[in-house]
């Protein structure tokens, strides 16, 4: 093994645990992570997302399943097994760093080796080396408190892999940056996951940390998985109103009769297709009653202060401006109605008087509402593959 080599990987990291928190919050997840893969757990505050990666990390027992990593067992709740942190081989990252305070960015690296029995001299030059290549070398004489955030960052991920771990576990590596360093260390953390050849679990609630860094994304609500695939097919066929917001959709759920789906929060949407079981839709005539989610584009919603003209192909409403905010050169409004609807237009587009209360038309084009299957127990099941 070289200086800069992570452990080689084996059978990758399993886990299934259930873990009771405060409050009556319970996480219940299965997963399994392959070697060299980017798992990301995506999900909203209090999810569990922090909690899972913690149970992997050991720093929290859960009240049952168990955690195998490179086909060791570290945690099995029946038996009381529980292999303490700092011997499961696990690199960890913070979004906090937790770095020492007290030590030198070469000592807080060199911890690691130290731990696994080099001595200080090897320690030290392993140390400097980790930080030579995350750019940082120069930083090698500095404490914690003289470091920026991005600074900060890529010592602690050089501490982290420095222990040659098995598995790294990333907890929201990049929320305390600022979005210029943000996209700088992703890149830096980019690179090395792709170089590590262990299994990667990564717990963020930005997509754009999924999109840049996960081979796959499993989707935490309530401490259950709701959805798993590759990121870009999460964002485009979202499970569940959550997602849909992430991806800056509008999401409905209702009963599909004869291209009309009735919705849950009140409404209607004329549609062109059916579901086809696999997130997508043919044409055809819909079964009464089937249950179906359909994903409207906020560009494909046209609003206006007139009504405009009947038709077939479309479905009108009237609603409420409730926010309006720019985004670059467009302009994304929020209507209340029934249904609700956000709609995103170019500036030059916008007509007068959308202003905050003001009364407006909707319509939504029957092609551009895309029918999916409804969430089921299929979608909960993949996030195990």
């Amino acid at each position: 093994m070289t200086t800069l080599e992570a452990a080689p990987p084996d059978a990758g990291l399993t886990f299934r645990v259930t873990v009771a928190r405060d409050a009556g919050f319970t996480l219940d997840v299965e997963l399994d992570v392959r070697a060299g893969e980017v798992v990301a757990l995506l999900g909203p505050n209090g999810a569990g997302k922090s909690t899972a990666l913690h149970a992997v990390a050991g720093l929290v027992r859960p009240r049952a399943g168990t955690v195998v990593l490179d086909g060791r067992v570290l945690t099995d709740a029946a038996s009381a097994l529980h292999v303490p942190v700092e011997r499961r081989r696990c690199g960890v990252l913070f979004q906090d760093h937790l770095l020492f305070p007290h030590l030198t960015a070469t000592d807080n690296v060199a911890f690691g080796p130290l731990a696994q029995g080099a001595d200080r001299r090897t320690a030290r030059r392993e140390a400097a080396a980790w930080l030579a290549l995350l750019g940082v070398g120069d930083l090698g004489p500095s404490r914690p408190g003289k470091l920026s955030g991005g600074q900060a960052q890529r010592v602690a991920l050089a501490r982290a892999l420095a222990g040659r771990p098995r598995a790294l576990l990333l907890d929201e590596p990049f929320a305390a940056l600022d979005a210029a360093t943000r996209s700088d260390v992703r890149a830096v953390v980019a690179a090395r996951t792709a170089r590590f050849g262990g299994p990667v679990l990564l717990v963020t609630h930005d997509p754009g940390d999924a999109l840049a860094l996960a081979d796959r994304v499993v989707v935490l609500e309530r401490g259950r998985a709701v959805q798993s695939g590759p990121p870009a097919a999460v964002l485009r066929d979202p499970a569940t109103e959550y997602v849909a917001r992430l991806a800056g959709l509008n999401l409905y759920q209702g009963a599909l009769t004869d291209r009309v789906v009735h919705l849950d929060q009140g409404g209607l949407l004329r549609v062109d297709a059916e579901p086809d079981g696999s997130g997508g839709g043919v044409p055809g005539r819909g079964h009464a009653g089937s249950r179906v989610r359909v994903v409207v584009p906020p560009r494909a919603v046209r609003l206006a202060t007139d009504a405009p003209p009947p038709g077939a192909d479309v479905t009108i409403w009237v609603g409420t401006v409730e926010a309006v905010e720019p985004a670059g050169e467009h302009l994304r409004v929020r209507v209340g109605g029934r249904p609700p609807v956000l709609a995103e237009m170019p500036l030059h587009d916008v007509p007068d008087g959308m202003r905050l209360g003001a009364q407006v038309w909707v319509a939504v084009p029957s092609a551009a509402a895309r029918v999916l299957v409804p969430e089921t127990s299929q979608e909960t099941a993949a996030a195990r593959e």
